[in-house]
């Protein structure tokens, strides 16, 4: 990665206007409040949280990418579809590293990973192929972050 051009701390606001694409993600508060949890963002969880380009365009193109599969997935049907509360009872260890709170349903939510309500975390279901490419996404960007704030 051509690294220190893209290693720019930047709002949320300036990015989308960097970024129009940025509209498929659908910026909102809940998914500020995940990529603060998965320590993609630093400062507070509002407008006054920043994050890092180059995580930012990873994650907006990971987003992208999945929401582009999804629909062939969903019309081959081949893949099982889980509830979050599913995946927490399956995999406790991954709560620590995914934070699973409504900040996390609405991200994936608008990334279109899951189906179902925002609000009734148990009646929005997930497709467990893309939650796992989303989670070991999530978990190399904090390695790589410790790196960067570490410098």
């Amino acid at each position: 990665m051509s690294s220190s051009l893209h290693d720019r701390l930047l709002t949320p606001t300036e990015l989308v206007r960097k970024y129009p694409a940025v509209e498929l993600f659908c910026w909102t508060p809940s998914v500020v409040g995940a990529l603060y949890n998965f320590g993609l963002m630093h400062g507070k969880r509002t407008e006054k949280a920043n994050i890092y380009e180059s995580s930012f365009i990873q994650l907006v193109g990971l987003a992208n990418q999945v929401a582009a599969n999804q629909k062939v997935i969903l019309n081959t049907a081949l893949y099982e579809v889980w509830t979050p509360q599913e995946i927490i009872n399956e995999y406790p260890e991954l709560i620590r590293v995914w934070c699973w709170d409504a900040s996390t349903i609405g991200t994936i939510l608008s990334a279109k990973l899951l189906n179902g309500s925002k609000h009734k975390e148990h009646s929005a279901h997930i497709l467990l192929p893309s939650f796992w490419d989303l989670v070991n996404y999530v978990n190399k960007m904090k390695d790589q972050q410790k790196l960067n704030l570490g410098k």
